[in-house]
């Protein structure tokens, strides 16, 4: 584990989020090879922003994992 990165800014979406933009910045450095989620809500409330958020960091040829599975659909 490279880094845990907290976002205590509540409903902010990942874009306009600093911890997330910290994020974005380690991923494309190398420095890690992807990102561990409790579940997809801690990524964004929005399913369109948790898109957006999933194609960045797949982008990056890195992957996002949920401890808990997204809800099927």
């Amino acid at each position: 584990m490279h880094s845990v990165i907290h976002d205590d800014a509540g409903q902010v979406e990942p874009a306009m989020s600093e911890a997330w933009q910290e994020l974005v910045k380690i991923l494309g450095s190398g420095s890690a090879q992807g990102v561990l989620a409790p579940t997809y809500r801690h990524i964004s409330l929005d399913p369109w922003s948790y898109m957006n958020a999933l194609h960045l960091v797949a982008e990056r040829r890195c992957f996002t994992s949920l401890l808990i599975p997204e809800p099927s659909t």
